[in-house]
């Protein structure tokens, strides 16, 4: 990633030290006693910063910590000793830096992805864009100088695919695919989080190596090749209750769904928050569907989609004379079911706002 700097995952093939670097298929290193077997123009150095929530949880409190790795040049770390498995992940700190020119593609050999500040302070990520050839592509964040930045790659190497995350979030641009498998490619009227790696690796290391160059610091580096890690949302284990400032959804349910932190954003027939409350997928093009209604029945019946006709959901009805809706009632709903019928609920004052959603909970 390269923040001035340009932090490499995945440099196949290298050779960094006359020496094989003693390496466990997952390490979490924190530079406060040596550079962690780094090599090249790498250094221990004095610095506090805050580090951004999200990501991989952070080993020990940054605040007891006052060592980062300074990079003046280039630094590189082997990981070509062990093999690696179909999904893996890096995850680091890093300090960013402007710098004078644009960016250029990267000079090192076999690179799979890179992030990295261009001159204009635009976060860029080195892919395979939608036209099949290599080069960098806007993540639609800017960073400022001196910045600590929480990059975050998940790689799919059985589709060639890495996510990137920026300080936790997913970044969907159009340059990345919805959905790991590719199932949803690039185009400017889709966006996701996924992009094609820019070379395949070429050894049975996968991730080979990092590398960091320009003008800048890391810290709390997490490299896993076996998948042992997952993320984490802000520190916890990632519960329902982890909501985003002034939303309604889970950020875990975002990150599940690979898409922004966006409750507005739409992908499919609702939005992100909408599709939350219907328990949809937030691609899906299924829709509930008014079946009857009458202003003297008790009952109101919808057609649902098939995806929650599943024994142990519910479908909550909410009524009430604003948006607070403030009562609701629900009725359980069997597997393979097509239609549902839920009581009208009693309410005081006129019925202004109706809102139809499916949970696993009443």
């Amino acid at each position: 990633m390269m923040l001035k700097a340009r932090f490499m995952a995945g440099v196949a093939g290298c050779a960094l030290a006359a020496n094989s670097v003693a390496f466990a298929a997952a390490v979490t290193q924190t530079f406060e006693s040596s550079t962690e077997s780094w090599t090249g123009d790498g250094a221990t150095g004095a610095e506090a910063y805050t580090a951004p929530s999200g990501g991989l949880p952070i080993s020990t409190s940054v605040a007891s910590e006052n060592k980062v790795l300074v990079v003046e040049g280039s630094a590189a770390y082997d990981a070509s000793s062990v093999n690696g498995s179909n999904s893996g992940l890096v995850d680091m700190m890093i300090k960013a830096s402007i710098p004078d020119d644009a960016l250029s593609a990267p000079e090192e050999a076999n690179v799979q992805v890179a992030v990295a500040v261009d001159s204009d302070r635009a976060l860029k990520v080195y892919c395979t864009k939608p036209d099949g050839t290599a080069g960098w592509c806007p993540l639609g964040k800017t960073v400022t100088a001196d910045e600590w930045v929480r990059v975050s790659l998940k790689f799919d190497y059985t589709n060639n695919r890495c996510q990137v995350r920026i300080n936790g979030e997913p970044k969907m641009t159009e340059y990345g695919y919805q959905t790991a498998n590719g199932t949803k490619t690039p185009s400017s009227t889709t966006t996701g989080s996924w992009y094609k790696l820019a070379k395949n690796p070429n050894s049975s290391a996968k991730i080979a190596g990092l590398s960091v160059s320009g003008c800048t610091a890391i810290d709390e580096v997490v490299l896993d090749k076996d998948g042992s890690h997952t993320y984490l949302i802000n520190g916890t284990d990632g519960a329902n209750a982890i909501i985003a400032a002034g939303g309604s959804v889970p950020l875990k349910w975002y990150d599940d769904n690979g898409i922004a932190w966006d409750a507005t954003k739409k992908y499919g027939n609702y939005t992100a928050a909408e599709s939350y409350e219907r328990c949809l997928s937030p691609f899906s093009t299924e829709t509930f569907a008014l079946k009857e209604m009458s202003t003297t029945s008790t009952q109101v019946t919808f057609t649902i989609p098939e995806t929650i006709a599943t024994t142990g959901r519910k479908v909550v009805l909410d009524v009430g004379s604003d948006k607070t809706f403030n009562t609701k009632t629900s009725t359980d709903v069997t597997a393979g079911a097509t239609t549902v019928s839920v009581d009208l609920p009693k309410t005081q004052g006129e019925v202004k706002y109706y809102r139809l959603r499916a949970t696993s909970s009443n």
